[in-house]
């Protein structure tokens, strides 16, 4: 989607949400902060039911929170705003960007950063063994 409409490498992009001929199922929110809220509201008439907002910036918690409830009890789920998008390997939905290998282990991390270097170590083979979070009593 682009607002002016257009073309890019023989891509039609449609200046809404409204023009598509289904409902989409997954929306994913890169504009600038002013503009999330009116893009899920458009999502959610189109029919959609998963946001992804990779926007950050510009928004307060309030404000935040105020999208978790308009998109929640529009029927929705919301991830973000302000993350890197998600991954899931079994299904090959890729919405972010990083090299993240199939394999068995799942990961949610609240770092992007952090995610994106273990994802880089498990592309190497690497891999966790035993994690100890606190020291055991004697």
């Amino acid at each position: 989607m682009n607002r002016r409409g257009g073309e890019l490498h023989g891509v039609r992009f449609l200046p809404g949400l409204d023009g598509l001929p289904d409902p989409p199922e997954h929306v994913v929110v890169a504009v600038p902060p002013r503009q999330v809220r009116p893009l899920a509201v458009q999502g959610l008439a189109a029919g959609a039911r998963c946001f992804t907002v990779i926007t950050s910036g510009g928004t307060s918690a309030d404000e935040e929170r105020e999208l978790a409830s308009l998109v929640t009890a529009g029927g929705g789920r919301l991830l973000g705003p302000n993350c890197m998008g998600v991954v899931d390997t079994t299904s090959g939905l890729r919405l972010s960007r990083g090299d993240f290998p199939v394999g068995a282990v799942g990961l949610v991390s609240q770092s992007g950063n952090l995610a994106l270097e273990i994802g880089r170590l498990l592309a190497r083979g690497a891999g966790l063994f035993a994690v100890r979070l606190a020291r055991q009593p004697a």
